[in-house]
């Protein structure tokens, strides 16, 4: 597939999608452009999230939520990173972890500016993660 300058994928025209991967899997999301005007997904091993990334990662009403649940800590990582794949090619928003906020009850996700987006979570030995805008 070719590349755009910022190494970032050339879909075809009238698409838009995402891809991720890790050391074992590779995950992509597709959609038709006008269906959706943006798409972002992540991929990560369905395991905790480290505790040094906790205070980085989680705003304190994410950790709040999650207490004492490392896997959905995990999930709210995996989101952000979806988030982030799925707003920044769109206008080149910088996004910090601290700029995204993850409901996971909801499955919503609302950037800084106030941004909403719709977010859909797989896990079976990974978690993945597809953000739409």
């Amino acid at each position: 597939m070719p590349r755009t300058a910022t190494g970032a994928p050339s879909w075809p025209k009238g698409f838009l999608g995402s891809l991720a991967h890790d050391d074992e899997y590779a995950v992509a999301a597709i959609a038709k452009t006008g269906s959706v005007r943006s798409l972002g997904v992540d991929i990560e091993p369905s395991a905790p999230l480290p505790n040094d990334l906790v205070d980085f990662v989680l705003q304190p009403s994410e950790r709040q939520a999650t207490e004492g649940d490392g896997l959905r800590r995990r999930l709210i990582f995996v989101a952000k990173e979806a988030v982030y794949k799925a707003i920044h090619p769109l206008d080149g928003t910088p996004l910090e972890y601290q700029d995204i906020e993850i409901d996971l009850a909801a499955w919503r996700a609302r950037i800084a500016d106030g941004r909403t987006l719709a977010l859909y979570a797989s896990e079976r030995g990974r978690l993945v993660v597809v953000a739409i805008g």
